[in-house]
């Protein structure tokens, strides 16, 4: 099943591929595959559904998913397990900026994100707040192209087609004054009806067996929430990282998947990137 989730993958990464109009002369962002929702449809449909009974009468406030479409599959369990838990009506998403596009260390954006199931709406209004709190400008060319956000922003409409979005993007050398600044202001936005996700990757460009040791520390570090852990890590978005763990006392994380490329295309490559899928579980559904 992992295979062929991972071949149908393959093809919604092309996506990446295509080149879109500048944002100065369009008022939204386009997600990967935004005209093509049977590919989509085809990747959550290779995904059996499961229960899961450790989330059962939890509430899911925060967590972790991956990014690439490789394993897509995590994605599809994350959202299921997330929409088991609750309907959330806001969704707060902290990814890497990957390409280092944005003006600062922390990037905003109130575009509606054009997805293969239709517009998925911003929160301008929480999203105005973070500016005021932030003391900076929007930048919506920073996420263009950014698939920290581009490829998860799709499955958010499927399973939450009322959520409305609050993207973010968080840079490497951010400073951490600025992260705890946008610590104080998410911790404004939590309640509810909101679920933070950290959109990252783990270990890069390692072997198996040396992704899973650089692992077995971030596995401590997400169960003890060490936040002021986390700059020794090999994590795609350690800053993001940070500000999550910081936002999650009072949430205990399950560690529900862990596992890297290599397993799932079932190859034996020395350059793999690691996944964790992680819910931060409240007493309070």
């Amino acid at each position: 099943m992992v295979r062929q989730v991972a071949k149908a993958a393959g093809a919604l990464s092309l996506a990446l591929l295509i080149t879109r109009p500048l944002l100065s002369q369009r008022l939204v962002h386009y997600s990967s595959f935004s005209d093509r929702p049977d590919l989509y449809r085809a990747v959550i449909k290779q995904v059996p559904p499961r229960a899961l009974p450790e989330l059962k009468g939890r509430g899911i406030p925060y967590g972790i998913v991956t990014h690439h479409l490789l394993a897509s599959h995590l994605i599809v369990q994350y959202f299921r397990g997330v929409a088991q838990a609750g309907n959330p009506k806001r969704i707060v998403v902290i990814g890497p900026d990957h390409s280092r596009k944005g003006l600062e260390g922390i990037s905003l954006s109130s575009l509606a994100w054009q997805t293969p199931f239709g517009l998925l709406e911003a929160d301008r209004a929480a999203i105005t707040r973070l500016e005021q709190r932030l003391h900076r400008q929007q930048d919506p060319e920073a996420f263009s192209n950014e698939h920290s956000l581009g490829i998860l922003v799709p499955f958010i409409k499927y399973f939450f087609p009322n959520a409305r979005v609050v993207p973010i993007l968080v840079r490497v050398g951010a400073g951490k004054r600025n992260l705890d600044a946008l610590y104080q202001a998410l911790a404004e936005l939590r309640g509810a009806e909101t679920h933070f996700i950290l959109s990252s990757d783990f270990s890069h460009g390692k072997s198996p067996g040396e992704a899973a040791k650089q692992d077995l520390d971030s596995a401590r570090v997400i169960a003890a929430q060490a936040f002021d852990d986390v700059w020794g890590l090999d994590v795609d978005c350690r800053t993001g990282l940070y500000v999550l763990l910081r936002l999650s006392p009072g949430a205990k994380p399950w560690i529900s998947a862990h596992t890297n490329s290599a397993e799932i295309a079932g190859k034996n490559i020395d350059n793999c990137t690691s996944y964790f899928t992680v819910f931060f579980l409240s007493n309070n559904p």
